[in-house]
């Protein structure tokens, strides 16, 4: 899970990460969030003030209870 504003982890790494998931035959996902940057779960990182880094309470509940719904799946 990634926001599509993320200043730390660029577009063409992202389509890098999509060719060795295929190349490898992975079970795989990429879940990109529109509107949302780098550290969206962390509720103290607008504070820092980094440009690209806020947080955001719709893609934190929806990470979430991805990540349950993976958990379930798993185990």
């Amino acid at each position: 899970m990634i926001g599509e504003d993320d200043p730390i982890v660029p577009a063409e790494d992202r389509v890098a990460l999509v060719n060795e998931m295929k190349e490898a035959g992975a079970d795989w996902q990429l879940l990109v969030f529109g509107g949302v940057g780098h550290s969206y779960t962390n509720r103290n990182v607008d504070a820092l003030r980094y440009p690209g880094f806020s947080y955001n309470k719709r893609a934190d509940n929806r990470a979430w209870n991805m990540m349950l719904a993976l958990f379930d799946e798993t185990f």
